[in-house]
This record gives C-alpha cells, structure tokens and sequence, in this order.
C-alpha cells in the first residue's frame, strides 16, 4: 500500500504509541476480504498480539513512527495480493507478521530465545521454523553471516514472499535514512532481488508438482519481483533528482 493511502486509512491514529486494539481491528476488517474463516482470523489476530507485544517498546523507525506500521503496511500488501491471486495460504501473512520479531527482541527489552520460544509454543514449530528465515540473527544473538543464502536455500516460499514484501516497504520509506545508506539499500535489493525471485519460483513449483498450489500461484514470484523494483527504480529516480 502506498504511503499517502496508508495515512488517510490510519486518519487520528498516533503514529508513535498507537492503540493496539485499533490497529488490529483495522488488519481484521481488511482480512475479511479474503476470508471470514474463524480459524484463519484467529490464527492472524495472533501473530498480531506477538508482533505488536515485540515491537510495543522498540525504538521509532527512522520515519518516526512505531514499527507496527511498517508490519501493517506489508500485511495490507500482502491481503490485497492473495485477494487478487486468489490464494487461501495465510501462513504467508503470518510469516510477515512475525518477521522481525525474535530479530528486534532486545531493542523492546525481550530475550531473542524466549521470543522464539513463544511463537513455538502459540504458533507451532513449523512456523517458527520459517519466521527464522527472516531474522539475520540466531536465537541466541550470533550475526548470521549467509543470512541471504540461507533465505534463496531454505525451501520454503512463504518467507521468501514476506522477505519481498518487507523489503518493498523498507523502499517506499527510505528517504528518512543519510543519502549514503539509501545507496546501499538500493544495491543491495538489486543485489538479492532475482535470485529471491527465482528461489522463491522453484519452490512454488515444486509445491504445484505436488498438487499443493494451483498453477496460477507461479505467476506470484514474478509480481512482487516487478513491484519491489518499480519502488527501487522510482527511489533512485528520486535521488539522482536530488543530486
């Protein structure tokens, strides 16, 4: 969702200590147009309470705002796509959801490993298991050196997704970082874009050799490849118009 239409729909909302309540009726009200299953509002509203609860003392992004913005952003995102393809697989919403949470566990005062523990214990292993895809850091706390590799590896395509949809939200807000880091963002999308698109196409396919997916799904590893670039073409269009 593009950042003038997020505002008006947040309208009053304090952007720096919103009210939880609110925001999770707002991702809900948007989740029914995908789906009204109990189970699956649930299971979301969940991984919204961890997420917001992880991110609840954090420091402001460098927009200013509370980070659950920027998780809100993608989930939006992430419903108007399956809206739009289709799809029936929240776990992909989920793994968004949850993707930085055990990664920033010590900015908001919390332990990375019981963190983890936690979206075990209320998510199930498996999940957890693909939301530690996203974090470039262990459990307990050691720098994930192959962090990237291990994401373009890991067989799984729903962090994959959540990895292009996190990024792609980064990019629309990365005028509030120094001209230098900007730079480096920028090259480094360009640098994992394709290969993130092209790992993420082998899994769905081999998910759709198995019956598991319909054959209209591969076409998504194509759509968030060409959105995160348009917002990475229209930035450093920007920034060349700024030097």
């Amino acid at each position: 969702m593009e950042l003038p239409e997020f505002y008006r729909l947040m309208g009053t909302v304090d952007l720096v200590e919103p009210p939880k309540h609110v925001l999770e009726g707002i991702l809900m009200h948007r989740l029914e147009r995908c789906t009204h299953s109990r189970k699956v509002h649930k299971r979301v509203r969940r991984s919204f309470d961890i997420s917001f609860e992880g991110h609840q003392y954090a420091p402001l992004r460098a927009s200013g705002e509370a980070y659950i913005f920027h998780i809100l952003r993608g989930a939006f995102d992430i419903i108007e796509i399956m809206y739009e393809f289709e799809l029936s697989d929240f776990e992909w919403l989920v793994n968004f959801i949850l993707h930085d949470v055990v990664e920033d566990a010590p900015e908001a005062g919390r332990s990375r490993f019981l963190t983890h523990a936690n979206i075990v214990m209320r998510m199930g292993f498996e999940t957890a298991q693909e939301v530690s895809y996203l974090s470039k850091r262990t459990v307990f706390g050691t720098k994930r050196e192959n962090y990237i590799p291990d994401l373009l590896g890991c067989g799984y395509w729903r962090p994959q997704g959540a990895k292009f949809i996190d990024r792609t939200d980064n990019m629309r807000t990365l005028s509030a970082m120094s001209r230098e880091k900007q730079l480096a963002k920028i090259r480094e999308t360009e640098g994992f874009a394709l290969p993130l698109r092209d790992a993420m196409f082998r899994n769905l396919y081999e998910e759709s050799e198995k019956g598991r997916i319909p054959p209209h799904k591969l076409h998504l590893p194509q759509t968030l490849y060409t959105r995160l670039m348009r917002v990475v073409a229209n930035e450093k269009l920007r920034l060349a118009r700024e030097s």
